[in-house]
Formats: structure tokens, sequence, C-alpha cells
């Protein structure tokens, strides 16, 4: 079998490498694979890095045009592509057999639950190239009722770098080589993400890191103020830090899309049609291009949130290569943004908020916390002061209102007291 397999092996490889169309040729490598192992089925499936999933890419049925299992060690594709080591099982739902490799893991093939099927004996091989796994194969069944041998499982590992080479080229192909790279900065990015300390070094240092997965010029990330009714975010300039704050309005995109949670993907933000198709005030500031010389044209923008509370915003600017935003980058867009979310919510679970002479009337339960931003943001439209809009539209009594500011400025006396001032 040895002499033969090396002689399918190099002829798989030279059929792989002279292809013109590689997913035409899928199908008859698939046969003459199965036909090598004796098997009935065999599938080989791809990695998602972004969504932690295989994905089969071959056809399966003719109702059936894809499969998709996620990558956990409680399946055998997806204990296979956790940890990189090959199955063999006699018996695919023997919970003896299984339990020898994960208390957790359940039998069958990714067919059991997708057709009309029951699998026996299974071969489970990860697919690698250039050193990295970039697949899974399963061999499904040996013909006659038979068991998958060792020296089967020994065939199928060494034709597992065929088959990885098969899948690369597909991806090339189909132009997934760079997707690819950029699911894994993607996935280093949201490990930096949860890593950071707190809010400013997410604010300050990481967003250098992100621009490069979209191609972007340039990118802010915006943490929300609920008690200003804003978005602000911070800059670096030597050794002094620099707030930018934008109202959470239509009067920016960036505050636009904080208000409405919206993802927006404006290609020119000179044009005003298409700024108005989103909401008929929606500006584009233009005094930073102006001050800077630098010309924004297209931008991505996505909310952050979670558990549909704003957290903040992602504002990305300008392809460095020309050209626009795509749906590869809302979607990643999306992933960062939702990361960033779940960062920004764990951090507010430590950092208690800085007290405002109307904090007294919120914990007390004398108002909400909408009611006071409402409040805020009524004040600086009417160009009223708060404590007017508080005592005559919220009923707020003068002797709470007053004992609000007394326990503010108490606080801030002590504050200013232990600090020297």
């Amino acid at each position: 079998m040895t002499t033969n397999l090396e002689a399918q092996i190099k002829e798989f490889n030279s059929q792989i490498a002279s292809a013109t169309d590689t997913q035409a040729l899928v199908p008859d490598l698939i046969k003459g694979l199965q036909g090598i192992f004796n098997s009935e089925k065999l599938n080989i499936f791809s990695v998602d890095r972004l969504n932690k999933q295989l994905y089969s890419r071959n056809t399966i049925a003719v109702n059936l045009k894809e499969i998709r299992v996620d990558i956990s060690k409680k399946n055998l594709l997806g204990y296979v592509a956790s940890t990189g080591k090959g199955i063999l099982l006699f018996d695919a739902n023997a919970t003896e057999e299984l339990a020898k490799i994960s208390p957790e893991l359940s039998g069958g093939s990714s067919l059991d639950g997708n057709l009309d099927f029951m699998t026996k004996s299974i071969i489970v091989m990860p697919l690698p190239y250039n050193k990295k796994l970039i697949g899974v194969a399963e061999i499904i069944n040996k013909q006659n009722n038979g068991e998958f041998s060792g020296e089967d499982f020994k065939a199928v590992k060494d034709l597992s770098f065929t088959m990885g080479r098969l899948l690369a080229k597909l991806d090339d192909a189909a132009g997934k080589t760079d997707t690819q790279s950029s699911q894994e900065r993607l996935l280093s990015i949201a490990n930096e993400i949860h890593s950071a300390k707190n809010v400013d070094e997410i604010l300050l240092e990481l967003k250098f890191s992100i621009p490069e997965v979209f191609d972007a010029s340039l990118i802010t990330i915006y943490a929300v103020d609920t008690i200003r009714n804003e978005i602000f975010s911070k800059m670096k300039s030597g050794d002094t830090i620099n707030e930018i704050r934008v109202p959470i309005s239509p009067k920016s995109i960036a505050g636009f899309v904080a208000g409405r949670q919206l993802l927006v993907n404006i290609k020119n933000v000179y044009d005003d049609k298409e700024l108005m198709a989103f909401h008929p005030q929606l500006k584009f500031d233009r005094s930073w291009d102006r001050l800077s010389g630098f010309k924004t044209k297209s931008m991505l923008v996505t909310p952050l949130a979670h558990n549909n509370k704003l957290m903040g915003v992602l504002q990305l600017i300008n392809k460095t290569k020309g050209g626009n935003f795509n749906e590869t980058d809302e979607k990643n867009a999306k992933y960062i943004s939702d990361t960033l979310a779940l960062a920004f919510f764990n951090q507010s679970k430590f950092v208690h908020p800085k007290p405002t002479k109307f904090s007294y009337l919120v914990s007390n339960g004398i108002i909400s916390d909408s009611e006071l931003t409402s409040t805020i943001s009524k004040a600086r439209r009417s160009q009223v002061d708060i404590e007017t809009i508080l005592l005559n539209d919220l009923g707020v009594a003068r002797k709470e209102l007053g004992k609000s500011m007394e326990v503010f400025y108490k606080i801030l006396g002590l504050k200013r007291f232990f600090a020297g001032v």
C-alpha cells in the first residue's frame, strides 16, 4: 500500500499544482481519496477563525451546500481542530471509546445530524499547510461494515498535507488568503483588548493595532459619557493627553452612530446627499480636515453596544490604497466593536463613576439616570440651567437639590484636602 500511496500523493499534488479551476477538481480528488481508504464518505473542512467554526469545502449532498461545525472540544471535528491531534474510532458512538479521549465528547460525524446517515468507524485528521492548521478531514465508514485500521490512520496522516494543500489552493482561488491572516490578527487584537488594564489603555494604545486589519488610514475609539450625553476619545501628544468630545447628535457622523446605534459605511463624507440618506440633519465636521490638511473620504463607523447599552463608537477613516470599506470590513468592524463593548462593560464594573452635583438625586432614587441625562441634554439645547429644569420640569424639591449640592461639595472638599490642595 505504501508504494501505491506514494504514487497517489505525487499524482494528487501534481493535479492540485497544475489546476486552473481548483473547485472543479475537488469532486474527483474526494472520489480518489475515498477509493484509497475504501470509505463510504470523506469530507474536508476549512477553518473559519473569526467565527470559531469549520465549514465544508466539498459538495456533500445536492440539498446540503455547506455544513458548519463549532470549533469545540465537545464534537469530534472541533476537538481535532482545537488540539491538532488525529482521532481513530472503531465505533464513533461508543461511549467508552469517546470517554477515553474526553468525557465531554459527543460521537458521530458531521453527517449524522444533517442527513439520514449513521456513522460507525471514523478517522478525523487535522490538515496542515505551511506549519499551520488550515482544516480538518473526516473519513467515514469503511466499506462493507469494516473498521478503519492503524494502517488506514497512517495513510490518512500521510495524505493530510496534500488535503491541506488543496484547501490552501481553494482559499487562494477564492481570494481568502489575506482573510485568513486578517482573522488571526483580529483574534490577536481581541486578546489585547481583553488584557488591557483600563479604558485609557484601549483609547490611547490599542487603537494602533487595529487599522492594519482594515487597511485604514486613521482610527478613533470613543467611550460614552452618559452624564454629558457625549462620546469621548483621548490622544497623546508627547506627555500631554488631550480629550476629544463629541455630542451624541446628528451634528457629526460618530455622534449620529452613537445616538442611533447603527453601523454607517459612507463612501464620500463630502457628499451631502449620501449623508442625508442616513439622516436629514447629518453633517460631516470639516474643521479637522481644514486644520490638518488631511482629506477625509470614506468612513466606517460602528457603535460599541453591550446588551443594547451604548458603550462607545469605533470610527475608521479612509482605505490606505483607495477605494471604500467593504462587507468584509463591516463584518470585522462588528467583531472588534463587540469585543471593545464587552471590554468597556467589564471595565465599568470596577470603576466607580465620578460624582457630580446631582449624584445624590440619582443614588437616592429621586430621579433616574435617564432623567438626568435627558435633563442635561435639554439644558444644553435650551441654554437653561440644569437646576431650573430639575426644579420646574421634574419637580425636584429645593431641599433635595440643596442636599445634593452639599454632598457633592463635601466630597470634593475632602478630595482636595487629602490631595493637599
